[in-house]
């Protein structure tokens, strides 16, 4: 069998990190709540993000420009706390930015936690508190006092294809970034093949 990867499962993640080093940021995007109470109540800094979604991207990617830029590199984590439902819940899609920000700089965690509207500021803290106890976890959603991470989970039951879609001796250009999963996909076909040209 083989282990493929289904998207997405909702869940509490095992165990608990240590809280990030160094400068703790949160924003409050597209909801009532008051960005300063709540980083006082965390003992963080508040960033302020635009309401539109549009104009928020385009702020945390200047403000994630701006930490990639800086010499010596600075230790931060962000949370930003956005809208579980309603127009405002199109500002989860900042996870995106998040995770491609966090592989390229290792100083640097961020989380995107998604409540439903009304919470108070000391609610807000608790929920923030729990996700940052996994501070690798970048999506969440609280749901009253349940919090879970958007992660993958694993069906095991589906039977590998019998098909390779690698041919002996073929020719393969892998293009991309720099991350890993061009790495994973040559390691395959070198693993499956061996005389291929990658």
């Amino acid at each position: 069998t083989c282990a493929l990867p289904i998207w997405p499962e909702w869940r509490m993640p095992t165990g608990t990190g240590a809280l990030p080093a160094g400068r703790r940021r949160v924003a409050v995007c597209g909801l009532a709540a008051d960005s300063a109470a709540l980083a006082r109540e965390l003992g963080a800094e508040p960033l302020v993000l635009p309401e539109e979604y549009g104009a928020a991207a385009q702020e945390l990617l200047a403000h994630l420009r701006d930490l990639a830029r800086a010499r010596p590199p600075v230790a931060e984590w962000l949370q930003i706390v956005v809208p579980a439902a309603g127009p405002g819940q199109v500002l989860q899609g900042l996870a995106a930015a998040l995770r491609c920000a966090r592989r390229e700089l290792p100083s640097w965690h961020g989380q995107v936690i998604a409540v439903e509207p009304g919470a108070s500021a000391a609610s807000l803290a608790a929920v923030l508190q729990q996700a940052a106890a996994h501070p690798h976890e970048v999506q969440w959603r609280a749901e009253g006092e349940r919090v879970q991470a958007l992660g993958w989970r694993e069906d095991t039951t589906t039977e590998a294809p019998a098909h390779r879609p690698w041919r002996p001796q073929g020719v393969y250009l892998i293009t991309g970034g720099l991350g890993g999963l061009g790495a994973i996909v040559a390691e395959d076909i070198a693993r499956q093949i061996g005389r291929a040209h990658v």
